[in-house]
This record gives structure tokens, sequence and C-alpha cells, in this order.
């Protein structure tokens, strides 16, 4: 699922994602992380987050903007 905000490489999409309950997990690991000391600064939430993922079969990266 996409929308206007949202870009998506058509040609890397090799199937649909399931959220799992493994997927669930990762979610409240990442969301406890992003709201846990230490913080570098607080998010301002009246502005758009950027996420940049990138995945190969050695390792996986995300920045969160």
């Amino acid at each position: 699922m996409t929308n206007q905000w949202v870009k998506v490489d058509q040609g890397k999409i090799e199937g649909q994602f399931k959220w799992n309950d493994e997927a669930q997990d990762a979610f409240h690991k990442l969301k406890h992380a992003m709201t846990s000391t230490p913080i570098l600064v607080m998010s301002n939430f009246n502005e758009p987050f950027i996420v940049e993922t990138d995945a190969s079969e050695e390792g996986i990266s995300v920045v969160l903007t």
C-alpha cells in the first residue's frame, strides 16, 4: 500500500509484505528505541518523516530523518 507521499520503486517489488508476529515485534522494538533515552532531539510531529531503506543479501539499513 502506498500514497502520494511514499515513493515505491515498482521494479524492486517481489511480492506482498505480510504483517505477522515477527513484524509486529520488530515494530514495537523500533518504537521503543525511538522513544527511549538516549534521544538526540525530540521529534517534531508537525513535520513529515522520511524513511530511506536499502537491502541486499548481506544486510539491511534504514535512515529515519
